[in-house]
């Protein structure tokens, strides 16, 4: 999910909020860019997403992901700020030229026009990522130097905390308990008919019809056994961890 615009939850984070808005203001200026900031708690692509934030050339717009940022300092973040500026140089000197793409669910692969010459590879060795990660420091020291933040640019953002679904041990602890060998597990929906991610329906063949499971009696049993499975629901068990303190050479932005 997304959210841009972002509900402050601690005064850490309205901490590093202001002082990348102020940070953000002055790099503007001092490199003559025209971008806008924006904040998120976003998760793209999956839980297991390490996005920090972006640089949109199309509408000028540097997003920072605060979800992805729990438990870093705020000069991580701002460094996270100094490398989407870097891109917005980038682009502004046409040493990025349009075109510039992320390819794949994960951003793992990039390509693009760098100086004149094709590149197309991983993200880590694509020369405008190499080039940000080069400023992305230098600019955060600059910004924290002439707005006297190094008081605070140590503070960190508390820890989050991530749910993560027990899906083997769940089944695990529900066939040991339920011995039967014409048990069927079974993909479970709600009452919108949309596939439930949290648990699963279960059937056995003893209290159908059908003499075996296969294709045809699997998908016969949905249209037939499906108010009846519904009261077979069975969630999957659930644990909360600790989530954040990754370091920025483990996110992508």
């Amino acid at each position: 999910m997304s959210k841009v615009g972002l509900v402050v939850r601690n005064n850490a984070e309205q901490k590093a909020v202001n002082m990348c808005i102020e940070a953000h203001k002055w790099l503007n200026t001092k490199f003559g860019v025209d971008t806008k900031l924006t904040f998120s708690r976003e998760v793209n692509w999956g839980n297991d997403v390490f996005y920090a934030g972006f640089y949109r050339d199309a509408n000028k717009e540097i997003r920072i992901n605060i979800r992805n940022l729990y438990g870093n300092s705020i000069k991580d973040i701002l460094s996270v700020l100094g490398h989407e500026i870097r891109h917005a140089i980038q682009h502004k000197s046409d040493w990025l030229e349009k075109g510039y793409s992320s390819k794949g669910g994960d951003g793992k692969w990039e390509s693009g026009n760098w100086k004149g010459k094709r590149y197309w590879g991983e993200y880590w060795t694509a020369p405008w990522e190499i080039d940000a990660r080069e400023y992305q420091y230098k600019y955060a020291d600059m910004a924290i130097k002439a707005l006297g933040f190094q008081k605070d640019a140590d503070t960190k953002l508390p820890y989050g905390s991530v749910t993560t679904k027990l899906k083997d041990e769940t089944i695990d602890a529900f066939l040991k308990k339920n011995k039967s060998k014409t048990i069927q597990l079974l993909r479970a929906y709600d009452k919108r008919k949309k596939s439930n991610p949290n648990g699963f329906w279960w059937l056995d063949l003893k209290q159908t019809k059908y003499k075996e499971w296969n294709r045809e009696t699997i998908n016969d049993a949905y249209k037939k056994y499906a108010k009846f499975m519904e009261k077979q629901f069975v969630p999957y068990k659930t644990k909360k961890e600790k989530f954040g303190g990754f370091s920025l050479d483990d996110l992508r932005f």
